[in-house]
């Protein structure tokens, strides 16, 4: 099997994830090449990563390799979507970190140009690929809860000045968002990666710890096409990491981390707990993880996906039309914040929060 040769855009922190991926896939792929703005840093990555790969000052320079088939892009939010729709052009195929896009704007420049040069698209949204994850997201599609009726969500963490202390960091120009864009975005894209086509939102955000531009807090009413309803929450301002997720059905639920819980009824119509009911949930979340074909979590799913992906000419799991959804949402929780009101989707392109200008001007609003 030919191995992938692989080139790293932007040799900043979360590169070094994608470099330790690509080392953890060495059988499949080999890291040739790394650019960065600081030739240094790149040349430091290089050696952590203990490839001998080639460094560039200029990433332009990298996409000439011929021999490069994936590229990785690791920039800063605000200097994303020139070297993915470069990369694309240059005839690599994309493993972009999130968040994707600015804007709806942005998403659909990349995706047009991953369309234009039959390229694939995909975005380092790992949690996906977790076992738990994907286990919740096949009791739900299998019908095991019923049909789902009601969602909670929420993504907690807490993060100092320190962390905000890099310049793109809390601004609308350069980070494009805030803890809903930046890190509830994980879990909120789990959310619609499993309840599907959201149909309308009401948010609010607020900057509650932090002196930043950007919001460090925000929630969400979901209303989704099947019918179901959510509640989504994010912050950095909450002194216990982590991150939840609760999806039922009439009487029965599945939770991340992964637990069930069921109920009947007594003679007067209150809630008793089914032990049957429970232990079927768990009979199905064992089932399927033993179907699971060699489930790859962490950074390295989305990668090794993407390898199966291109191998096998099908959009990647985390490809760059699902993730435009999860986008989506975040401009409609944003839009909705700004507002006041209900958001409807979709949002058409003659919206005001289609392009990452209209959306940022409406966000600098809120007082």
């Amino acid at each position: 099997m030919k191995k992938f040769r692989v080139g790293i855009i932007g040799a900043g922190d979360i590169a070094v994830m994608h470099a330790q991926a690509y080392g953890e896939l060495a059988e499949e792929c080999e890291l040739v090449a790394i650019a960065d703005t600081d030739e240094d840093r790149a040349r430091r990555l290089a050696e952590a990563a203990g490839a001998e790969a080639e460094t560039f000052a200029d990433y332009r320079r990298l996409l000439e390799r011929e021999d490069i088939d994936i590229v990785s892009v690791c920039t800063p939010p605000y200097v994303r979507e020139e070297p993915i729709v470069a990369a694309l052009a240059a005839g690599k195929h994309v493993m972009a970190e999130k968040p994707l896009a600015a804007s709806l704007e942005e998403c659909d420049a990349m995706l047009e140009a991953a369309a234009k040069h039959d390229r694939k698209l995909a975005v380092m949204l790992q949690t996906r690929f977790e076992l738990p994850v994907r286990q919740i997201r096949h009791l739900v599609a299998s019908g095991a809860i019923g049909a789902p009726l009601f969602a909670s969500a929420a993504n907690h963490h807490w993060r100092g000045e320190r962390y905000y202390g890099k310049p793109w960091r809390g601004t609308w120009e350069r980070e494009r968002g805030g803890v809903l864009m930046n890190l509830g975005i994980h879990t909120l894209d789990v959310l619609l990666w499993t309840l599907g086509e959201l149909s309308a939102v009401r948010a609010d955000i607020a900057t509650l710890g932090n002196r930043i531009e950007t919001e460090d807090a925000a929630t969400a009413s979901l209303k989704f096409a099947c019918g179901a309803l959510a509640q989504f929450v994010c912050t950095t301002t909450h002194p216990v990491d982590g991150s939840s997720l609760e999806i039922s059905g009439r009487s029965r639920m599945v939770r991340y981390p992964l637990s069930f819980a069921a109920y009947a009824q007594n003679d007067a119509g209150y809630p008793i707990r089914d032990e049957a009911a429970e232990v079927e949930l768990a009979q199905a979340a064992d089932a399927y993880a033993l179907d699971a074909e060699d489930v790859t979590e962490g950074f390295s799913g989305p990668i090794r996906d993407l390898f199966a992906a291109i191998r096998e000419d099908r959009e990647p799991i985390t490809g760059g039309l699902s993730v435009r959804r999860t986008i989506e949402a975040v401009t409609a929780i944003y839009k909705s914040a700004a507002t006041g009101a209900e958001v409807r989707l979709p949002i058409g392109r003659d919206d005001v929060c289609y392009t990452t200008a209209g959306l940022h001007r409406l966000m600098k609003t809120i007082k």
